[in-house]
């Protein structure tokens, strides 16, 4: 397996609940799949796609939490998601030393 990840509507119909605007309540199942990833043999653990088009900063913010959870990329649904997405998980300078 190369890559991990959950789709919004698989675990909305299996858990039941619906996705917040702010997805706080994903806070905890997103930590559970990061942690989980490696002990499932997926070393590059990548988060869902955003879907509000438009919402570009709450893209960024949730992006930027994923990144800090771990997860090393993310899924995009459309052109203007690219270049955050891209800023935000592509490696440093550091990281690449």
């Amino acid at each position: 397996m190369d890559a991990l990840a959950a789709s919004d509507g698989d675990v909305e119909r299996a858990v039941g609940y619906q996705w917040p605007p702010e997805d706080a309540e994903t806070l905890a199942l997103r930590s559970r799949v990061r942690l989980d990833a490696p002990a499932a043999g997926t070393p590059q653990p990548v988060t869902r796609l955003w879907t509000r088009i438009t919402d570009l900063n709450r893209l960024r913010a949730f992006a930027e939490q994923n990144r800090s959870l771990g997860y090393e990329g993310m899924m995009a649904i459309h052109p203007s998601h690219i270049p955050v997405i891209n800023e935000l998980f592509s490696s440093t300078a550091d990281e690449l030393a």
